[in-house]
């Protein structure tokens, strides 16, 4: 799994907006921290 940053700077140099790529980079911190909530890792 890539870290946050990575996938934002993917998103960044992959010529698309930047409120694209931010929105790319939550939907994967969302989906990271619902993963962890639904495995019980503090």
């Amino acid at each position: 799994m890539a870290r946050p940053e990575v996938v934002l700077i993917l998103a960044l140099s992959g010529g698309q907006g930047k409120k694209l790529a931010l929105t790319v980079c939550m939907r994967r911190l969302l989906t990271i921290l619902n993963a962890m909530l639904k495995n019980g890792v503090p």
